[in-house]
């Protein structure tokens, strides 16, 4: 009896050690077909919108040391898939990124990203020139970095693309467009030169993300320098030392082309890395420089650029203070186009305050090197927001009303109202609206409905710049409001000093 109770133990010891080793044999099996996102940035940050019951591995894309990465027709020039169906994929952020060309080694292009032409347009450059001159009035000296086209860099990479690239007609006609820019008193280095030579070293942009690297980053932050260094506004900033050091290796989070892929086409590709870099004061000079930017008002450089400024994963903002020897201010927004960042600054009257003066403005811009005319409705905004907004007394019309409903408010005007040194300023309370948009009528019979202010942005101010005399005198002003407005709301016409 003793020696069967012996057996029946042995028995069920055996049996729970077999259960045991059969669920952690199947929990690894599970974990190799399915494995865990926990730690993956893409599915973490919440830009990962692929359905969970797809299987990773079964739809893993490798990436070739040669040749191109395999991609769905929905992604391909030419395609015809429904659009809308597209756009219920992945995120909806992306899905401007319709149509990809494949290139060597995992390299992805974007039809933006084949730019070969950068021309300017004349009416365009003359506001680009009174937009620089007000704010040189105000001590402020604008420098800009224009990006060059990813194809123009990777060239080389292009020999299995669909479309060809012409990197000498691109890269002459890019450095005739920074001497047209120069011209209108714009600081702007050449960024192509040495982005080709980083490129024989170092990665630029990264090969299916619109993005550069942080190495591309510092490079730029270098060139920068060098070009203002007998710069008189950058040689009266206040200065302060700097030090860059690299912190690790991260996952890329952006993305950008990677993440419209798989979305669309319904697999996973392998993340790219990233070098992480934290700039700080440097130690040689933290002791004696103690209390030099403690006043905010002492903040002497202004970074207004688009994400490639605004993610802190590429440290330009970092390797700027590093470079210029400068505190500077990070105003840059992400998917707000080229001028989000310069509308979320010039009409902010308190954060303009805080910013040392004489100041340098620091304007970063990708994908678009021409000056063409869609930038005029901006740059109508732009140029009165530099002189910022009047006092009811300097006012030459005013109305004040406390809004209760309604998705339209006339301003009363009185004659003589004429010429482009006169500009609206609209003030409204209620921060629900950020998309309003203002009617003109001149007495020659002209007539705009223009949008104000950025959809990624919303200002202290909404300006607006009139026409010139020759479309007479302003005759109706009305601003009109997507949904009903509650609260107060001021119009006023002020006049340019």
């Amino acid at each position: 009896m003793k020696a069967r109770t012996i057996s029946v133990v042995a028995l069920l010891i055996l049996l729970c050690i077999a259960s045991f080793v059969l669920w952690n044999f199947t929990k690894a099996a599970a974990k190799a077909v399915n494995p865990d996102t926990s730690n993956n940035s893409r599915a973490s940050n919440g830009t990962d919108s692929k359905d969970s019951s797809i299987s990773a591995a079964a739809n893993l894309v490798e990436i070739p040391a040669s040749g191109t990465l395999e991609l769905c027709e929905a992604v391909l020039p030419g395609n015809t898939i429904d659009d809308t169906t597209v756009r219920q994929r992945g995120p909806n952020s992306l899905h401007w990124i319709n149509e990809l060309y494949q290139g060597d080694e995992g390299h992805l292009f974007l039809k933006y990203d084949y730019r070969e032409t950068f021309g300017h347009d004349q009416a365009t450059l003359a506001y680009f020139r009174r937009f620089v001159d007000a704010l040189k009035a105000h001590n402020i000296q604008l420098a800009t970095l224009v990006l060059p086209p990813r194809t123009m860099i990777y060239s080389e990479s292009l020999a299995s693309s669909s479309r060809p690239y012409n990197l000498d007609l691109g890269y002459q006609n890019y450095l005739a467009s920074l001497e047209v820019i120069r011209e209108l008193g714009i600081v702007v280095p050449d960024l192509a030169t040495p982005f080709l030579e980083l490129a024989k070293t170092d990665a630029v942009y990264f090969k299916r993300d619109h993005h550069w690297t942080p190495e591309a980053a510092q490079v730029a932050a270098k060139v920068l320098a060098d070009a203002l260094k007998d710069n008189a506004i950058y040689k009266a900033l206040p200065k302060q030392s700097y030090v860059t050091t690299q912190k690790g290796v991260a996952p890329l989070e952006s993305a950008t082309y990677m993440l419209r892929v798989e979305a669309v086409c319904e697999v996973e590709i392998e993340d790219e890395s990233v070098n992480v870099y934290v700039t700080e004061v440097s130690s040689d000079d933290a002791t004696s420089a103690t209390g030099l930017f403690d006043d905010a008002a002492r903040i002497p450089v202004v970074l207004a650029g688009t994400s490639h400024s605004a993610i802190e994963t590429f440290n330009f903002a970092g390797f700027l203070q590093e470079e210029l020897s400068s505190d500077v201010l990070n105003v840059a927004k992400s998917s707000g186009g080229q001028f989000a960042g310069l509308m979320q600054y010039l009409p902010d009257e308190e954060l303009r305050a805080t910013i040392e003066e004489p100041s340098l403005l620091v304007w970063e811009r990708e994908f678009q090197g021409s000056f063409i005319p869609p930038f005029i409705n901006d740059l109508r905004q732009l140029i009165p927001s530099v002189y910022g907004t009047c006092s009811a007394e300097e006012a030459v019309a005013i109305r004040t009303v406390e809004a209760t409903g309604g998705t339209r408010l006339d301003l009363g005007l009185p004659s003589g109202i004429t010429g482009s040194n006169h500009y609206l300023v609209a003030d409204i309370a209620d921060l629900s609206i950020n998309n309003p948009s203002v009617y003109f009528r001149y007495s020659s019979g002209v007539e705009e409905r223009l949008p104000l202010g950025n959809p990624r942005v919303r200002p202290k101010h909404f300006f607006m710049e009139l026409l010139g005399s020759d479309v007479g005198e302003l005759s109706q002003l009305s601003v009109e409001f997507p949904k009903d407005v509650f609260g107060p709301i001021t119009l006023k016409i002020c006049r340019a000093n």
